[in-house]
């Protein structure tokens, strides 16, 4: 076995606690993971690492991180956590653990079936069996790591059937203690079949947290899933979270991300579009302030011909945070009729924010149409001014200025109750102290 690191000593001790209350079956599988975690570590040195260039993971070491077991019922939960939105599936996990009472309500729709990822090991369902880590590597720490200390996972299954269905998991951390969870998913999107489904990650009552969260979702032929991740976690936070997607011909993939919390967030996106005629749509937006800092890593792979990709982020800087964005599309030589687009814009509100992006391009086919873009500005002074001379005083123009920017992004959300919910609370997180206007 190969000799762990001492700087993994709590995770070390988390492993081996878990893996003493696990199956046979999850046994072997954490036991794998572990050994690449062994091997691969965190990606510390950023040296030579261009993912990892302008985010330092040390906090994640720095602090001492444990699994914290903590028994709540659903009424428990503060109400403003989350959305209340009607007929939507409601799924919630507490410090990485799903509450399996909340998972019966999908028992009543017959276009899903909703189960404990613990217990599609142990039945030894051929899809999980199969596609469980497959799409997300061990090549990447996180990864890895969250394989080996996940303590369940949810797996969502479409049955087939063409109509829409909503899901919302709910991940609450909580607790006095220096938390870490590992929240996993793994969704099966049958062919021509229509599916929601919302990750949204808050804190209750808590002081520090790590969340490594892995989401797989495998769409076959026809499929259309929509996925929105919302990260409005504490300030003392920090988030590492990896979405694999994996899509087969004619399916169609839409993906929404807003990130307004963690004082260190990590957003990784890779898609493999991986049949002809797919497509993809990714768009997200992020805000932050005081030394937040915010990494967003896309990658689209174009594998097959007459394939579509667009991505499209927003960022809102302010006090002396830093965002990162990287926008990685490649275009396979066979991939001929590719049209991909993608574009990072960003407003920056103070002198002290920053923001590095990098958008590129790596095309080996002759018939496609690609472009990419990346700006980064302030508040247009000339607009400004002409909203005061229609009776605006300055902050309320400029904050007006502001919710424009975002309700670009915002106003993309096909479901009109969520969209409502997310508007709302970037309009609360726009306030006056936040507006450099001296």
């Amino acid at each position: 076995m190969t000799q762990i690191d001492a700087r993994y000593e709590s995770y070390t001790r988390d492993y081996e606690e878990t893996l003493r209350n696990s199956s046979k079956l999850k046994r072997e599988f954490k036991t794998r993971a572990w050994e690449a975690f062994s091997e691969v570590g965190l990606p510390i040195a950023r040296k030579g690492n261009e993912k990892w260039k302008y985010t330092n993971v040390n906090p994640v070491l720095n602090e001492t991180y444990r699994i914290h077991r903590i028994s709540m019922e659903e009424d428990q939960i503060r109400r403003d956590l989350g959305f209340d939105l009607p007929n939507r599936i409601k799924i919630i996990v507490i410090n990485g653990v799903l509450l399996e009472e909340s998972i019966l309500q999908s028992e009543q729709n017959p276009n899903v079936q909703i189960s404990s990822l613990n217990e599609c090991i142990e039945t030894g369902s051929k899809f999980v069996i199969d596609n469980l880590s497959c799409h997300a590597s061990y090549a990447d720490g996180f990864v890895a790591l969250n394989s080996a200390l996940f303590e369940d996972g949810i797996y969502i299954e479409t049955n087939g059937n063409n109509e829409d269905t909503s899901v919302e998991i709910i991940h609450i951390s909580t607790g006095t203690e220096k938390m870490a969870s590992y929240p996993r998913l793994l969704v099966n999107a049958k062919a021509n079949s229509t599916i929601c489904i919302t990750e949204a990650f808050f804190s209750q009552d808590i002081n520090q947290h790590f969340t490594n969260s892995v989401t797989e979702i495998v769409l076959s032929a026809g499929a259309n899933v929509t996925h929105n991740r919302v990260m409005f976690e504490s300030l003392k936070s920090v988030h590492m979270g990896v979405t694999n997607i994996y899509q087969s011909e004619g399916s169609n993939f839409k993906s929404t991300t807003f990130s307004n919390g963690s004082d260190l967030a990590r957003n990784e996106v890779s898609v493999l579009l991986d049949g002809n005629d797919a497509a993809c749509d990714l768009v997200g937006l992020y805000l932050t302030i005081g030394d937040q800092h915010i990494d967003n890593l896309i990658n689209i792979d174009h594998a097959k011909p007459n394939c579509y990709s667009n991505i499209t982020y927003k960022g809102i800087l302010d006090g002396e945070s830093r965002a990162v964005f990287g926008g990685e599309v490649l275009v396979r030589k066979d991939s001929q009729k590719t049209n991909a687009t993608q574009s990072d814009k960003n407003l920056i509100l103070s002198e002290g924010a920053e923001v590095d992006s990098k958008p590129s391009l790596m095309i080996y086919a002759d018939d496609v149409q690609c472009g990419h873009g990346a700006t980064a500005g302030s508040i247009n002074d000339d607009t400004v001014f002409y909203m005061r001379s229609r009776g605006l005083d300055e902050k309320t123009a400029s904050k007006f200025l502001i919710q424009a920017f975002a309700r670009e992004i915002i106003e993309q959300i096909d479901d009109t109750g969520f969209m409502e919910y997310i508007d709302k609370c970037y309009e609360e997180s726009i306030p006056d102290a936040i507006l450099n206007l001296g």
